[in-house]
């Protein structure tokens, strides 16, 4: 057994992406012999996540062997510590900036359609509110003891950019899971379905949906929602299209099944989507969200050529294989760090 003891402090209320790339991770560790648990916050482990089987605990100590890795949204957490080795996982940039009482002011401002003058009056009432005053307190970016695993360059130029140093950040992004690794597809059953998440940028691509259905009215859109895992890999398996025209906040997971399933991708440009090695596809499969137009005309141009156009997405699923051969190793080289 290693001397280095890691304590992984987790969501018990969310079962999306990023919760599970903290199973992931203490699974890779827990393969390695790491004595590694997980502390849930405002709650018990959730159902989703039993399978993983990763020891849970009610308390950390404060000690020199202990790394405690947090997601950005607790990092008021290490506040309690002074002898743990502290970690934030950037999971989400995006959601750490929405959690933050000047992101929840201007948009209360806005919905309420009320003057930005109000913005120090709100402030300053939010301030002193217990439950949300620890998102005043979140991080303090030039505390460089703190290490900083990042998924994505978007995250990492946000992290330098506030002042963290670049010898503080670590690279690492969950894996893909084996199902779609190892996923079996037959181009010839592929079908004109477009598969969307209904979650992300619905706003625009229902304008999308409308134009394309004038150009040809068998185009089918299936949204993502209320579908087991096996049914969204079928799903993926037959669709020709994932299009997604949401933020990204790194590397999301739906975009690597579907490419694994070869799916033709079409994102917004918005967050990790912006660069070629967060996200990278072609970047004549990337537009502006609010292009409706164009965007529909390359929709219809996909589904025609299909055939012609998956080898441009052989890049992409080389180095979502290629992140699923690594994962384990640097999460090992990583945790060794603390040695």
């Amino acid at each position: 057994m290693n001397k280095i003891k890691v304590v992984l402090v987790a969501p018990a209320r969310n079962v999306s992406g990023g919760p599970e790339s903290i199973q992931q991770l203490g699974m890779a560790l827990l393969e390695h012999h790491y004595d590694v648990k997980i502390k849930y916050i405002d709650g018990g482990i959730p159902d989703k996540f039993k399978d993983y089987n990763i020891p849970v605990t009610d308390a950390i100590m404060d000690d020199d062997d202990t790394v405690v890795i947090v997601p950005e949204v607790f990092t008021y957490l290490l506040k309690e510590f002074n002898h743990v080795k502290k970690v934030i996982w950037w999971l989400s940039v995006d959601n750490y900036i929405s959690f933050l009482p000047e992101s929840r002011i201007a948009k209360t401002l806005r919905n309420k359609s009320l003057p930005e003058w109000l913005s120090p009056l709100l402030m300053y009432r939010y301030r002193f509110s217990s439950r949300k005053q620890e998102f005043f307190d979140v991080y303090r970016f030039d505390d460089n003891k703190v290490k900083h695993l990042y998924n994505a360059e978007y995250v990492k130029d946000f992290l330098i950019k506030h002042g963290v140093l670049e010898e503080s950040c670590y690279f690492l992004t969950p894996p893909i899971s084996d199902e779609y690794i190892n996923v079996d597809v037959n181009i010839l059953k592929k079908q004109d379905v477009i598969a969307y998440n209904p979650a992300k940028g619905y706003e625009y691509l229902e304008p999308v949906m409308k134009r394309l259905k004038s150009l040809n009215s068998s185009y089918k859109f299936i949204a993502i929602k209320n579908m087991t895992n096996e049914e969204v890999a079928s799903l993926l398996v037959s669709a020709k299209i994932y299009i997604d025209l949401g933020s990204f906040p790194g590397p999301d997971r739906i975009p690597r099944q579907a490419a694994l399933c070869f799916c033709n991708i079409l994102t917004s440009r918005d967050g990790a989507a912006g660069n070629h090695f967060d996200l990278p596809i072609p970047d004549e499969y990337k537009f502006n969200k609010q292009d409706t137009n164009l965007i529909a005309n390359k929709l219809n141009e996909m589904l025609k050529n299909y055939d012609n156009e998956y080898v441009n997405f052989n890049e992409f699923r080389d180095i979502i294989i290629k992140q699923k051969n690594e994962y384990v190793n640097r999460c090992v080289r990583f945790i060794e760090s603390f040695n």
